[in-house]
């Protein structure tokens, strides 16, 4: 095996992540600011006020980021995106953005019977 490509890969991907975590904390910020709450005040209030759009420009991110790097495709759990993110009890506006990120050919890989769980899972084509 090729342990030094490997290893390499996932610096680089580790390193993409990074970046996307500290534009997510500017988004947050910026948004906290643009709302006059404090960051440390009402962590409540800014979770409310991330919506679906803020989701969706997330999503666009990561998928900008996966092709950067050279990708094909990119899977993405909505759980996962639902942790990230600075959101609570907001299932269903995950899964929204997410439908609405799909582009002709994407595939739904896992969805639950009412399509709006933390597991629908989303492969998304670069």
């Amino acid at each position: 095996m090729k342990y030094e490509t490997i290893i390499v890969e996932l610096l680089a991907r580790i390193q993409a992540l990074e970046e996307e975590m500290c534009n997510l904390r500017k988004l947050v910020s910026k948004h906290s600011q643009a709302l006059g709450v404090e960051e440390n005040d009402n962590k409540q209030s800014s979770v409310n006020k991330f919506g679906t759009k803020d989701i969706k420009e997330h999503i666009t991110n990561l998928k900008q980021a996966a092709a950067d790097r050279g990708e094909k495709s990119i899977t993405l759990k909505s759980g996962d995106l639902h942790k990230v993110l600075p959101l609570h009890n907001s299932m269903p506006m995950v899964c929204n953005a997410m439908y609405a990120c799909m582009t002709e050919g994407d595939e739904i890989i896992q969805k639950s019977p009412s399509g709006y769980s933390s597991t629908l899972t989303i492969k998304y084509y670069l």
